[in-house]
C-alpha cells in the first residue's frame, strides 16, 4: 500500500482588491493539480516547479481547494485554506479645488481608522515631499498661479489608502 500525497496550502495575507498567489506543497511527487474555489472551480495546472501555485485578485473571504493525483495514480485528500483579505483603511479629502492667487486654502483628509494620514506633493504620478500637516489638516498659504497635485495617504501597517486632490 501506498500512502497518499498530503498537499498543504498557504497564501500570504492580502490587501482587499490585491493578488493572493496560492502554494500547494506536497510530499510527493504531483502528476496533476486541480484547484477550486468558491466562486471559480476547476483551475487546472499540471503540477510542476511553476504550476503548483496561481494567483486571484482577493476581494471578499475566499476558500480554495485543491485536488491532486500523484504519479502512482494515489489521489489527495483535499485541504482547505481560507484567505480573508486586510481591509483598507477609508480616507476622504475636502476642500476647494480653485483658489485665487497669494490666498489660504486649507484641505482636510478625515479616516475613521484612528491611524495619522500624510500629506505629500504629487506630480504625474510621483510622490513628492511630505507637508507638514496637523490631524490631516493641510494648511496651504499664498497659493501661487498654476495646477496644483497633493496626495494623502493613510496606512494601517498592512494596508494604505490613497486620495489624490487637485488645486
Amino acid at each position: 500500500f501506498r500512502k497518499l500525497p498530503k498537499i498543504t496550502l498557504s497564501a500570504d495575507p492580502v490587501c482587499e482588491g490585491q493578488e493572493a498567489t496560492i502554494k500547494a506543497v506536497s510530499d510527493s511527487i504531483m502528476q496533476t493539480i486541480q484547484w477550486g474555489t468558491n466562486t471559480i472551480h476547476n483551475l487546472s495546472a499540471q503540477a510542476d516547479k511553476t504550476k503548483d501555485f496561481f494567483s486571484q485578485v482577493i476581494n471578499q473571504s475566499t476558500t480554495f481547494t485543491v485536488f491532486g493525483t500523484d504519479v502512482m495514480g494515489c489521489k489527495s485528500q483535499e485541504e482547505i485554506i481560507v484567505v480573508d483579505p486586510i481591509t483598507a483603511p477609508d480616507l476622504s479629502i475636502t476642500g476647494v479645488t480653485n483658489a485665487c492667487a497669494g490666498s489660504n486654502v486649507d484641505l482636510i483628509a478625515a479616516t475613521s481608522s484612528g491611524h495619522d494620514i500624510k500629506w505629500y506633493d504629487y506630480e504625474g504620478d510621483v510622490i513628492g515631499n511630505l507637508l507638514t500637516s496637523q490631524d490631516g489638516l493641510l494648511s496651504l498659504n499664498s497659493v501661487t498661479v498654476g495646477t496644483h497635485k497633493f496626495i494623502a495617504i493613510v496606512d494601517n501597517g498592512s494596508c494604505d489608502t490613497r486620495k489624490t486632490h487637485t488645486l
